[in-house]
């Protein structure tokens, strides 16, 4: 089997091959819909809690460098 990746394209970082197989039965359609928000929000969350950690540890870091400059 050949390369079925589409090509890149600008400003997208993550793509899903969905076939027909993926579509097929009932309720198929939903459910791939419905795992594909939830993969989203998964992925919202799991960044919030990255940006939150950075923003801890450079306040922590500040705070240190802060306390030890202090006289």
């Amino acid at each position: 089997m050949g390369d079925t990746a589409a090509p890149k394209m600008q400003g997208y970082d993550v793509s899903f091959l969905i076939t027909a197989q993926h579509l097929a039965g009932p309720g198929a359609r939903q459910q791939l819909v419905d795992w594909l928000v939830g993969f989203v929000m998964e992925c919202d969350a799991e960044i919030n809690g990255l940006k939150l950690d950075i923003n801890a540890r450079g306040r922590a870091v500040a705070t240190s460098l802060l306390r030890s400059l202090a006289f």
